[in-house]
């Protein structure tokens, strides 16, 4: 049940939308033929698991090789996000460390979405290093250490 909470609600539902059209691409009578039926299904799957893909590749990754990608930040600023993230500056509402995976109540009534790849918080969309959240993340999963 704790995947469902990590897949983004419209994945889940192209995802449901697609796996539902196979079986009426197989039963119902097509007038090109059993093969073009085949075909049809098969590229139904293809399209229910495209969007989800990224997200099962992530969930199969270990922490350490998502988290290495970061390795080139450093400095003050990064220095900085890594304290707030120790010192307790946000609130997280959920972590799975099996999934790699948090959720943040924001500063004003927001909710972030956290990966050790991605945030959904404006310092991650704007300067596109590890923010906060990541770091607190990422110290949770065992790859980051906060002081």
């Amino acid at each position: 049940m704790k995947y469902l909470r990590f897949f983004q609600i419209w994945k889940l539902a192209i995802f449901a939308l697609f796996i539902v059209c196979v079986p009426g691409c197989l039963f119902t009578p097509n007038p090109y033929g059993f093969i073009n039926a085949i075909i049809s299904a098969i590229i139904c799957l293809i399209i229910a698991t495209s969007p989800i893909l990224s997200d099962i590749l992530y969930i199969k990754t270990p922490a350490e090789k998502l988290w290495k990608r970061w390795a080139f930040v450093e400095g003050e600023k990064a220095h900085a996000r890594k304290e707030r993230a120790a010192y307790g500056e946000l609130t997280p509402t959920y972590i799975d460390t099996e999934l790699k995976y948090g959720l943040f109540a924001g500063a004003t009534n927001g909710k972030y979405r956290t990966t050790l790849r991605r945030c959904s918080c404006p310092d991650f969309k704007k300067r596109k290093v590890p923010c906060k959240h990541m770091y607190y993340l990422a110290s949770k999963c065992g790859v980051e250490t906060l002081k």
